[in-house]
């Protein structure tokens, strides 16, 4: 029971502060806050040291975590506020030191490398985000990748088993792509995939999920979702969709299986990957350009 509610967690911290930048920013006042309690920290515990302790070290943790977290000048800020306070807690002490030279060479030092650090570590957060936005971004659309949406869809059903909420995934295949591809090119059919990520995000909720799986496949996870909200939005989806191509003048049309699931009965991903997959496959050999819903064992046609 243990591991199975820290692997939960686990899942849970992956999608949401690693790949989900929206955590990432609210964790950011917290980096800042917990950097300027460091700084105070060491304020109060420098002179009860002894004085023969150098704690110029110490001091680098606030420097790193607020750069970190706020940026360069914010960083900057904090190196010179901690060098200003290790010189008013020796003037205040009255330490000896060999030199009163030896003292400022010393605060010198350490103003360097905390303003180092105060310049690399922002650059290091930015790198890094870079790298996060690359591994779970399709550089076409812009939407989520296959491994930012099974990352995702693992927390999400992590929660739907948990809490019995439902949850439903549509996988969306656009008909006759290759025929655009082939009569006007490949430069249209890229122009043809961002219009359908532009205009499904358009109608889509904030907590919904877009996106691109395969060359021409999305898929839409709807969290919190029954079967009767299901059937509402991918109606919705289907029509925009429809008539945002056929304003554009793109031949082609939507086939969308759809699988739903609630609490205890959410399968693994793999299954309902699979299950949509074979939905969805199930349209376009029936004709093609419309919707099919699974709801566990039910099957239902729609459009």
């Amino acid at each position: 029971m243990a591991l199975a509610r820290v692997k939960l967690f686990l899942n849970d911290w992956i999608a949401q502060s690693v790949l989900v930048p929206r955590l990432a920013a609210r964790t950011k006042p917290l980096l800042i806050v917990l950097g300027v309690l460091l700084l105070v920290l060491l304020g109060l515990l420098q002179p009860q040291l002894p004085p023969d302790i150098d704690v110029s070290l110490l001091y680098l943790l606030p420097v790193v975590t607020i750069a970190w977290a706020g940026g360069r000048l914010a960083g900057l800020g904090v190196a010179v506020a901690a060098c200003g306070t290790q010189l008013l807690i020796d003037a205040y002490a009255e330490l000896e030191h060999t030199s009163t030279a030896v003292s400022y060479w010393n605060l010198g030092l350490s103003l360097v490398v905390y303003i180092g650090f105060a310049e690399i570590m922002p650059r290091l957060n930015k790198a890094l985000e870079s790298e996060r936005e690359r591994a779970r971004t399709d550089p076409l659309t812009g939407l989520g990748n296959r491994r930012f949406l099974e990352v995702v869809a693992r927390a999400e059903l992590g929660r739907s088993r948990r809490y019995r909420r439902p949850l439903a995934l549509g996988l969306v295949d656009v008909d006759y792509f290759k025929e655009v591809n082939d009569r006007l090119g490949h430069q249209a059919g890229d122009q043809l995939l961002k219009l359908i990520a532009r205009e499904t995000r358009r109608v889509m909720r904030c907590s919904d999920m877009v996106a691109r799986i395969g060359g021409d496949e999305f898929a839409l996870l709807l969290p919190e979702t029954p079967v009767e909200g299901a059937e509402v939005a991918f109606r919705k989806v289907h029509a925009h969709l429809s008539a945002a191509v056929e304003r554009e003048g793109f031949p082609v049309s939507f086939s969308i299986g759809v699988v739903t699931c609630e609490g205890s009965s959410a399968p693994s991903l793999e299954v309902l990957l699979l299950e949509a997959d074979r939905t969805m496959y199930m349209v376009k050999n029936s004709g093609r350009g419309s919707i099919r819903l699974r709801a566990l064992q039910e099957t239902a046609a729609i459009g």
